[in-house]
């Protein structure tokens, strides 16, 4: 929901309505907020409202502009702990050869892929290419950027190591 359709929803759910002078105010004072947050407002605002002025049955109908559905909205994701995460095929083989970190940040950015050969190559041929383009890489000849990426690779492998240490009993 944007601020504008919020100061809508309220000027219709308020009776009297808000006053020239009080919308400019709501505006700007809404302005800055996310559309996420406004929806949490805006069903805090309705969830209060019920509590302490129950609508008559002919104003729902009136109410009802601009809420939002729960049901067309996606459902959050479980937050899953890494045990869980690395408890699959892949996970624990991903703790076996070494990169469990990638796995990690692939399971919570888009959920657990499916347990696959192909995937299981995927995010092999990934670790190869990080390798390879890893001693392509020279502090000599590529300066800074080469670095900064040289770095990135050995914090990647500390990690992944320390991780390895700590999941080992999964594949054991």
């Amino acid at each position: 929901m944007y601020y504008y359709e919020f100061v809508n929803n309220l000027n219709q759910l308020y009776k009297p309505s808000l006053t020239d002078g009080q919308i400019p105010f709501y505006n700007t004072f809404l302005q800055g907020y996310s559309e996420r947050f406004l929806d949490i407002l805006w069903e805090n605002t309705m969830r209060m409202h019920q509590k302490t002025a129950l609508p008559a049955i002919g104003e729902l109908t009136k109410y009802c502009v601009g809420i939002t559905i729960a049901s067309e909205r996606p459902v959050p994701k479980k937050v899953l702990t890494d045990e869980e995460i690395l408890d699959t095929k892949l996970g624990r083989l991903s703790v076996k050869q070494g990169w469990t970190d990638s796995y990690l940040v692939h399971c919570r950015d888009f959920c657990i892929p499916e347990q696959t050969d192909e995937v299981l190559l995927s995010f092999q041929l990934a670790q190869h290419n990080a390798k390879i383009g890893y001693e392509s890489l020279s502090e000599k000849d590529g300066g800074a950027f080469d670095k900064c990426l040289m770095n990135l690779y050995e914090d990647m492998r500390r990690k992944n190591s320390m991780l390895q240490e700590q999941y080992s009993y999964l594949i054991n």
